[in-house]
């Protein structure tokens, strides 16, 4: 009977002991994670054209000279359209 005592002793003391916890370790891990960003800022704001009847209600010089004028902008707008998308095409990809 003492044998038996003496188990049931040490097994209750066993289970009022409480463990110590573990110490928490604060420590900073650097995670790179990809984020999609616009290219663009802004779009160029598109050149305003005559029309078809605007240009065919001129005379043949003053027609000649709007449609060499709108070819201008139109070619300086291209430039600002490229220029922008350039900027979002990678170093490698660019010639």
């Amino acid at each position: 009977m003492r044998p038996l005592m003496l188990l049931v002793l040490v097994c209750s003391v066993g289970c009022t002991a409480v463990p110590t916890p573990p110490e928490a370790v604060v420590r900073t891990v650097e995670v790179k994670i990809p984020v999609p960003v616009p290219c663009i800022a802004a779009m160029p704001l598109r050149p305003t054209v005559d029309t078809l009847a605007d240009i065919l209600a001129l005379r043949n010089a003053d027609a000649a000279l709007a449609l060499m004028t709108q070819h201008n902008v139109l070619l300086a707008y291209v430039g600002e359209l490229e220029a922008v998308l350039a900027g979002c095409l990678p170093a490698h990809v660019m010639s």
